[in-house]
Parts: C-alpha cells; structure tokens; sequence
C-alpha cells in the first residue's frame, strides 16, 4: 500500500478529520437518543438486551439464548434469534470500562462507527488511491443513513456493528487470497445482523462479477456459503426455531414491513417522516452525484454503476415485483436496508472519479456540504424541545435526553415472543397483558410448593405433596426446557403459554433448566465442520501449493 505523497497528505488529513466527525459527532453530542417514532426507535430494545447479556455474562453464561428476566421476567428467547455478536462487543466496552448500560450502548456504537470507517479506507484502498479512498471514506461516514438514521432516528445498535462488518467482508472478497478471509468476515456479518447477511450474500457475489468476472463471482459465492456455515451455531436455531415465535409481530398493515416502506414515496405518522425524509435525501444526493460523475466513461466502473443503480432501484416501489416473487428479500423487511450497500459502491465511484485525469473534485465537496447541511436537524431538535409553540414538530424532531443511567422499559419486541403465549393473548409489546399471566400463576398456586429462580436459566421447585398435582413456573413455554430431579413432567399451558410441571405425590427436588435443543445442536455440529474446512481450504491448501511451486522453482 502506497503512502500519499508531500502533496496530497493535506487532503488526506482533511477527509480522515471530516471522516472522524461524521463517525463520531453525532453519537458524541447527543449520547443515547430518547426512544420515539422519530427517535431512539430501538433504544428500548437495545438497552433490554444488553442488560440482558451483561447479566448472563456475570453469571457465567456467555452466550444466553435465553433470558430469564426478558418479557418483564417471563423469559426470552431473543439471542436465539438475534445474533450475539454487537451484544457481546457492547458487554466487553461495558465490562471494561465500568459504564452503566445507556452509556455502554454509545461507546459501543461509536466503537462501531470508527471501525466501518477503517474497513471502509481498507477496501476503498483496493480501488482508490489514499487521498481518494480517505475521501470516499468520509462521504460514506457522512451519508444521511449512516450518519443519522441509524445512530440517532433509529439507534439500530446491531446494523451500525453490521454495517462495519460489511466493509469488513468487501475488504476480505477482494483481498489477495479471499479464501483466507471471506469465510469469517461473512460469518462476522451473520454473528452481526442476519438481514445484512441475506443482502451481503447476493450483493458481494454480485460485486465480483462486476468487478472481475463470473468465475470470481461464483467463488465468492461459494465462500460467503462457507462463511454462513462457520456461523451455523447461531444462524441454524434461528431459522429452524422460526415457527416458535411470534414472527406475525413483523406484519403490521405496512408498518414493519417491505411493502410499506419503499423511498421516494410520501411519509406520515405513524412512520416517522424525519427518517424518510433523511433517507431520501441521501438516496437523492447519491444518484445525482454519480450520474454527474460519468462512470460509463470508465470501462471498469460500468458494472460497479449498474449495479449501484440496482440497489437504488430495489429501494423503490419500482422493484415492487421482485420483492413479491423473492422471498430472501421479503426477509430483510426494510428495502432501505439497502442503503449501506448502496452507499459502499457509491463511495467507489465517486473516489475513482477522483482519480481520474480531470479529477471532478467538485463532487466530493458538494456532496459532503449536502450531507453537512442535513446534520443541522440536530441542532434544530435541541431549540424547538424548548418551545412549546413548536411542539407539532414532535414526530420530526430527535429527543435529546439528560445524561445518566436510562430505565429499562416495559415494553419488548412483539417478534420474538414465544408463539404459545401470545396465542394465549399475551403480548410482549404490552405489559397489561402480564395480568393473564398473573392470574393463572395465582390460581395455580400449589400449597407446600416453593419455586425459586437460579439464575442464569434455573428454576428449583422444592416441597411434598399429598395427591398429584400441576404447578405453573413463571417461565414462558418454549423448546430447550428440561426437568430432573423428582420424576416430573414439562408442558405447555395452553391458557397462559407458561410452562407446567406435573409432578406424583410424594417430596419434590426439581431442578427445571435450559439444555440445548435439537436445532442448537445441529448448528453446533454445523460449525464444527465448516471452521476445519475452511481451515485447510483457506491456509493449508495455499501453503503447501506455495511450497511445491517453491520447490519446482529450485529444480529449475
């Protein structure tokens, strides 16, 4: 890697500082957004989960695919289905660093955005040179979705550490020897977040091919299958436990679903216009800066184009067809999850038409004052928060809070609630639906029964009894809990979606715990075959190649 000349070091400096302060200014004025439909979307959940890990870490659990005290301290099956790999990072910052949880969800974040912007330079250097990659470099940081929506609209904690690991698996898939690390930079996506994941294994073959041909293409594809088998622990359960939840949480009249969330279209509450506003700027400024740019002119940016207009298209309601027939689609749920992908080639192009002869160097700077200008809804929020006469800005305007520790909130992520239990009529979503739940453990109660939780996934029931009898646990029902001790048998209550224990006369130990399901199994087995394979394709097999060339060499 070349370094820039006396030169162009300035420009290099100048865009690695514009670069810092889009990765970082946002998150660092306004800390953790306040969660609401224009702000903090996720905030909640983030800091559910996190909690959560940190806990389960504590005592001794490292990988927690269930929470005892999610769902009000019903239980959760969330790290199941939600990978791990942003909760661990945020546990680790926040273990390392003594921060309460709000505080360790924005170090973490801001851990994440530096990283996308180092992976960014890193591959945007396989096409660019330093002071054109650094620039690419700081137009991606400062693209309104990048720099605004994810952090601040929606604060999607795991698609920022998602985000860095795709330029991670760009960097890898062009890399010298990409069998080396393609395989576990894509599992590094999977472990991060599943959606980027579907998206990242049709656009990095899709990348190859424009950029080197077919015969890449099919060989990055078959690398990123690898890497997806590396991370069969996680993605395996997920897909196979899919029917034990309330995956109906996703379908909501167009709410939170592809269909209703399609750019250049009008937005009204109860989607938040600012995000939609913001994403379609930003869509905008990046089709009329790469149309300016001409890359047709440049015989090995036309593919790249053409594909970059792809993603575009795939964001509108134009694409509405392929999103009907294309199911890996319809499970990303946003087409503006597109967006990262969107804006990686579009930071190629770009930083290539600064390398060109003529330069273009107007681009660069328009776009990023464009991107610049859009940051000023931060400082527009903070002044009209004061003003009452303002306040029919609420669904537009993002919630600055006071610094210290949040509360965890009431309210949990409808799509990952066991499906008994919400057939029960019980909702994660609403804590007046925990009353069912209450009732029943109240009418069900079994005198000279005492139930005590142990964590981090134990129940211990002790007593005697004088005839049989059922006892309800106050843990949600789900595939992976087991019973030992007295003989004893684990079932569904159908009228709560709790978990029952039937159990004989007679003095009761009973231990009820979590052991591993089938489907974990199967993943765990997965994985333990995929990381030797890519073991010895991607560095025995090279090596002893090398070594035989070296020795053909000598004997010539």
């Amino acid at each position: 890697m070349s370094l820039p000349g006396p030169g162009r070091f300035p420009h290099v400096l100048a865009w690695g500082l514009v670069a810092l302060a889009a990765a970082a200014g946002p998150l660092l004025a306004v800390g953790l957004p306040g969660s609401f439909a224009s702000s903090g979307q996720d905030t909640g959940a983030a800091l559910l989960w996190l909690h959560g890990m940190r806990a389960a870490i504590a005592q001794g659990e490292w990988w927690p695919r269930w929470l005892m005290e999610g769902n009000r301290t019903f239980g959760s099956p969330v790290f199941l289905f939600y990978p791990p790999g942003a909760y661990w990072i945020g546990s680790a910052v926040q273990a390392a660093l003594g921060l309460d949880t709000a505080q360790a969800l924005v170090a973490a974040a801001l851990l994440f955005r530096l990283a996308c912007c180092a992976f960014a330079y890193a591959w945007l250097r396989q096409e660019a040179s330093p002071r054109a990659a650094m620039a690419g470099t700081a137009l991606a940081a400062l693209q309104t979705y990048d720099m605004l929506v994810n952090p601040l609209v929606r604060f999607a904690f795991a698609e920022m550490a998602g985000t860095a690991a795709l330029f991670l698996a760009l960097a890898a898939a062009g890399a010298r020897r990409p069998g080396r690390w393609l395989p576990p930079a894509f599992a590094v996506v999977v472990m991060t977040h599943l959606p980027m994941a579907v998206l990242a294994g049709g656009v990095l073959p899709a990348w190859s091919a424009a950029r080197h041909g077919l015969r890449r293409s099919a060989g990055t594809l078959l690398l990123c299958l690898l890497g997806a088998a590396m991370a069969g622990a996680y993605l395996l359960p997920a897909l196979l436990l899919l029917p034990q939840i309330n995956a109906a949480g996703w379908e909501t009249g167009g709410l939170t679903t592809w269909s209703g969330h399609f750019l250049l279209e009008p937005a009204r509450p109860p989607k938040a216009p600012v995000q939609f506003w913001l994403m379609n700027a930003g869509l905008l400024v990046m089709i009329a800066t790469a149309l300016l740019a001409r890359p047709w002119r440049d015989r090995r940016l036309r593919g790249p184009a053409l594909l970059f207009g792809a993603l575009c298209l795939l964001m509108t309601r134009l694409s509405w067809p392929a999103w009907v027939l294309l199911p890996p689609l319809r499970a990303v749920q946003f087409p503006w999850r597109l967006m990262p992908f969107a804006v990686a080639l579009w930071a190629v192009l770009l930083a290539r038409r600064l390398d060109a002869p003529d330069g273009g160097g107007r681009l660069a700077p328009a776009a990023a004052l464009a991107f610049a200008a859009a940051a000023l809804w931060i400082p527009f929020s903070a002044v009209t928060a004061r003003l009452p006469e303002l306040a029919r800005y609420d669904w537009t305007r993002l919630r600055i809070e006071a610094a210290g520790p949040r509360p965890l909130p009431s309210r949990n992520p409808p799509e990952y609630a066991p499906r008994a239990a919400t057939r029960a009529g019980w909702r994660a979503e609403d804590a007046g639906t925990d009353a069912l739940l209450a009732v029943r453990l109240a009418g069900a109660a079994v005198p000279g029964l005492v139930t005590e939780r142990v964590p981090p996934d134990h129940l211990h029931v002790t007593g005697s009894l004088a005839a049989p009898a059922s006892l309800l646990l106050p843990q949600l029902a789900f595939p992976g809990w087991a019973a030992a001790g007295t003989a004893a048998a684990l079932a569904t209550d159908p009228a709560s979606g709790l978990l029952r224990l039937d159990l004989p006369a007679g003095a009761v130990d009973v231990t009820v715990v979590r052991i591993p399901t089938k489907e974990e199994r199967i993943g765990w087995g997965v994985s333990a075959t995929a990381i030797p394979l890519w073991l010895l394709l991607g560095w025995a097999v090279p090596r002893r190649r090398a070594a035989a060339g070296r020795n053909r060499d000598g004997e010539a």
